[in-house]
């Protein structure tokens, strides 16, 4: 297997990109927002202040309105340091290059520091481990492509440049990426074909979800399917098609299986979190190749199984 590597220097342009007649009089600092992927307007406002943005090879102000095939171009100084701390915490790393780091998260941790957890989470432990970060957005920190749960456990895919985080950042957006979950719930009688569950999700109350037809919900799309049937249990494959806040855990509980262990939607407390975990995840990399990355059954899930045999 073939990869190609992209090398970076202090004054190479990692991004480039020609104004189209829809961009035709809009602000320069609107435009490299959305092109460039920045966090925040304050962000692009920043990057266009330091020069690190140009029109045609030059110096721009933010306000200023961009024309047709105007080439706008960014090069990132060498960034500011993360705000996090970095935490030497042991990894399962399923693969890793220049461009990304993919890891088989464990239950009970969470992706990104927050109130309440602003230590030992896995961008913590990345900033540690990862020597060759570079500057995403300005900041020298892994890129947070998509999330997990705290407590569901699996494939989480990280970015290490600004060029892999706005390539894969819309893969994820658009839903181009696969994504299988394992899943363990009471015995519904699911079979072994997949089945679509299209029900629209929306917020309820607190951090919970709900099924809900009006108009502050969003399209959510799950495909199901009996992996094995344990008797009173069965183990499920699920396919996210849309990437909804809960969507698995809400879909199956509206079904009347939640997920066992999850207190939120209602499951037997029958394992110590959501038996949900990531298995499967394929990308279109970087380098356009199509790379799958795989993180096996967690001991838990093999455990509560295997007591049924």
């Amino acid at each position: 297997m073939v990869y190609i590597i992209f090398y970076y220097t202090k004054n190479m342009p990692i991004k480039n990109y020609k104004i189209t007649i829809q961009e035709k009089g809009l602000r320069t600092d609107i435009v490299c927002f959305d092109v460039f992927n920045f966090n925040s307007r304050s962000e692009t406002i920043g990057a266009i202040k330091r020069g690190e943005i140009t029109i045609n090879n030059k110096s721009v102000k933010a306000s200023k309105p961009v024309q047709i095939n105007d080439v706008l171009s960014y090069t990132p100084q060498n960034g500011k340091a993360s705000k996090f701390k970095p935490y030497k915490i042991k990894l399962h790393i399923l693969y890793e290059d220049s461009d990304i780091i993919v890891v088989n998260k464990p239950s009970n941790m969470v992706i990104h520091p927050s109130k309440g957890h602003i230590e030992n989470t896995l961008l913590n432990a990345v900033l540690h481990h990862c020597t060759d970060l570079k500057p995403i957005g300005g900041i020298i920190q892994p890129g947070i492509l998509h999330r997990l749960d705290k407590d569901t456990s699996g494939v989480v895919i990280m970015s290490k440049n600004h060029c892999a985080h706005v390539k894969l950042k819309k893969e994820f957006e658009n839903n181009n990426i696969k994504k299988y979950y394992l899943a363990i719930c009471a015995n519904g009688g699911f079979s072994k074909d997949w089945q679509l569950i299209d029900l629209p999700i929306a917020p309820a109350h607190g951090n919970k979800m709900c099924v809900r037809f009006d108009s502050s919900a969003k399209t959510a799309k799950t495909k199901i399917r009996l992996d094995k049937n344990y008797g009173k249990l069965d183990l499920l494959e699920c396919q996210l098609l849309t990437g909804r806040t809960h969507q698995i855990r809400v879909h199956l509980s509206h079904s009347g299986y939640p997920i066992i262990g999850d207190n939120l939607y209602g499951g037997d407390p029958l394992i110590k979190r959501q038996a949900l975990h990531c298995y499967k995840m394929q990308i279109t990399h970087t380098n356009n190749q199509i790379l799958t990355f795989t993180a096996p059954t967690p001991p838990d899930f093999k455990t509560i199984l295997s007591s049924l045999l």
